[in-house]
């Protein structure tokens, strides 16, 4: 009787032994898996801080651009290209079946 439970224990000995070696390579694996994962991730987020450093870049020579050609329009240019001012803004008004306007705080 107490030969069989001896062995039983040691049964029991193996294969909790076996669980654990199991279960440590799969903890080394999966930090494996996580740390290579988050290397790739640090790489990644590097290539695309630069790429936004070049956008951004880009966008400020696109805007000093804009700002430049911006300036040479005044009004002798708009007529020799043919536009025309407007003195005046009209708008129409018209009253709904309240009797009020259709504008925001009868802005009109």
């Amino acid at each position: 009787m107490i030969k069989v439970r001896i062995k039983a224990l040691k049964q029991v000995k193996k294969k909790t032994f076996w669980t654990l070696v199991g279960l440590v390579v799969f903890l080394m694996g999966a930090y494996s898996y996580f740390l290579g994962k988050s290397i790739v991730n640090v790489v990644v987020r590097e290539e695309v801080e630069q790429e936004i450093a070049l956008v951004n870049s880009a966008i400020s020579e696109l805007e000093f651009a804009y700002l430049e050609k911006k300036d040479t329009v005044n009004r002798a240019l708009a007529s020799e290209l043919g536009y025309v001012f407007v003195p005046q803004d009209k708008f129409v008004v018209k009253k709904t079946l309240t009797g009020k306007h259709l504008t925001q705080n009868n802005a009109i």
